[in-house]
């Protein structure tokens, strides 16, 4: 009879989802007891891949409410505890055994999981940290809420039920994609907020979500004056009673809006009221470190550094609402880029050193404790960091052009030309590594193999006379000689030099007799 009770059922609603649902459904294989599926719409392979998992799958016409969607799927789940998820997240498999224990044994009614979201700027990697609740009990009293941005928890609050922390972590991979496909995400978010803020005047969660996606619009000054009206509309009490978390937010909020208007006095004001308000938060002291920072405060900043509870698998979950639980390692380095900024290079390097022993594989730690040894030029040292940074990212093209920086200090020139190469052909091509590049090759003799870091750099820097000629001699010798032409009229109407201008032109008139008789 225990051998066959269900614990768990997995609760999920998916459009056109082939890409990512196998992935997420296998992450969760032999831990759920059963997976209900809600499809609102899938034009593609998303219900065969769902009914090859064992999913049961159930249709819904999408009326543009994420919250009927999930009740939806809720009202088919029969085991004691719901997990829902969506079809871009997944289980970190060291979690399977304890989201499984969780549910066995339960000590809560609703359990906060921890979403981690990746995401690229640019080139480089970061990641985004949150907790939410997304593992409850089934009860009828517990339902979503909200058109958007859906959740239990006013629900849950009403019904007196209970909230801890899982220790569990789900990686979320839907930040990872294309800036212009995040936009529309955001676009489409804020079109519903709009469609929730008219339904629910009054609601401050609807609001806050609503303010949150203006600001990640990029409509600052907006977002600003819309929080500033939406606080004052709390204070007054027109929004009726408002919990000390939902008011500590909200404050944190018209702080980060401030922030990015520029106004950090006013910025500050609205921290320091959050905690006074709410003091079992990790927000307002994030947002006060920040402040602090860039008003070169570093000791205020570390103060309030310091007081952010850290990441922990078990315990007590925070009260602030929205509220940040960062790794140790993260901390680590943001101390470490404090006391940079103080000019303590022993306190940096011991915080970059603590975060290594933390994730030894932390690329951020790595790369600058390189560049700590590469400024007291323990070039050895450097290397070994870099060279672990590498191994760990090896598409960064930044590392490598590090890393090619180090080896040519160490004249290991031929080392150097090829880290040079490769973190080009990586999509680095700011101005230090092409001239890093031409050094090593020109140090070696052998310029040709530059030819492409030439070529960028006269286009960008045509009056650069030398690296003018340099590049036209291999093009010449090349036998390029339409590029040798092209590159001299580049040049010629930027060249102030008199005596160069007459040796460019001279050079021109040789090539073009020479074309013509190729």
């Amino acid at each position: 009879m225990i051998a066959t009770e269900k614990y768990l059922s997995l609760c999920m609603i998916v459009k056109n989802e082939e890409r990512t649902l196998g992935a997420c459904l296998k992450s969760v294989a032999g831990v759920v007891d059963e997976i209900v599926i809600v499809d609102t719409g899938s034009t593609d392979a998303t219900v065969a891949i769902a009914e090859s998992h064992g999913a049961h799958v159930h249709s819904f016409p999408w009326n543009g409410s994420f919250s009927d969607a999930r009740n939806a799927s809720l009202a088919r789940a029969t085991c004691a505890y719901v997990l829902y998820l969506d079809a871009d997240e997944r289980l970190e498999d060291r979690d399977r055994d304890r989201l499984r224990e969780l549910v066995r044994h339960p000590q809560s009614d609703v359990y906060e999981v921890t979403i981690v979201s990746p995401m690229t700027e640019g080139r480089r990697m970061s990641k985004s940290v949150s907790d939410q609740p997304r593992l409850f009990r089934r009860d009828p009293r517990f339902e979503f809420r909200y058109r958007i941005h859906e959740t239990v928890l006013p629900s849950v609050r009403e019904a007196g039920g209970t909230v801890s922390k899982a220790g569990i972590s789900i990686h979320h991979v839907g930040y990872d994609v294309p800036e212009d496909v995040l936009d529309r995400k955001k676009q489409r978010n804020f079109e519903q907020l709009v469609i929730d803020v008219r339904e629910h005047p009054a609601d401050t969660y609807v609001l806050k979500k609503y303010a949150q996606t203006m600001l990640a619009l990029g409509k600052h000054a907006e977002a600003s004056d819309r929080i500033g009206r939406m606080v004052h509309a709390i204070d007054s009490g027109t929004c009726g009673d408002v919990p000390a978390s939902r008011r500590a937010a909200m404050y944190c909020l018209y702080a980060d809006a401030l922030m990015k208007t520029g106004d950090d006095a006013g910025a500050r004001g609205w921290a320091l009221a959050s905690l006074d308000v709410l003091a079992d938060q990790n927000m307002a002291h994030y947002f006060l470190s920040k402040i602090y920072e860039r008003l070169e405060q570093y000791d205020d900043a570390l103060r309030h550094l310091n007081a952010i509870a850290l990441q922990t698998k078990d315990g007590p979950v925070t009260a602030g609402e929205d509220d940040i639980t960062p790794i140790p390692q993260d901390v680590c380095c943001k101390r470490a880029a404090l006391y940079q900024a103080m000019k303590q290079p022993q306190q940096e390097r011991r915080e970059l050193e603590a975060a290594l022993r933390i994730d030894p594989k932390m690329t951020t730690a790595l790369v600058r404790l390189a560049v700590c040894m590469e400024q007291e030029h323990t070039f050895t040292e450097a290397l070994s960091f870099i060279t672990r940074a590498r191994d760990t990212d090896p598409a960064d093209g930044n590392i490598l052009y590090f890393r090619a920086r180090i080896l040519y200090q160490m004249d290991r020139h031929d080392e150097a030309l090829r880290d040079a190469r490769a973190a080009f052909e990586l999509g680095e091509t700011g101005d230090p590594l092409l001239r890093l590049w031409i050094r090593a090759a020109k140090e070696k003799g052998r310029e040709r193999e530059a030819l492409p870091a030439f070529a960028l750099m006269t286009q960008r820097h045509p009056e650069a006379a030398d690296m003018l000629m340099s590049y036209i001699q291999q093009l010449v010798h090349n036998n390029d000689l339409a590029a040798a032409l092209a590159a001299i009229d580049r040049s010629l109407p930027v060249v102030n030099d008199t005596a160069m201008h007459r040796i460019l032109a001279d050079i021109q008139s040789q090539l073009a007799i020479a074309a013509q008789h190729a």
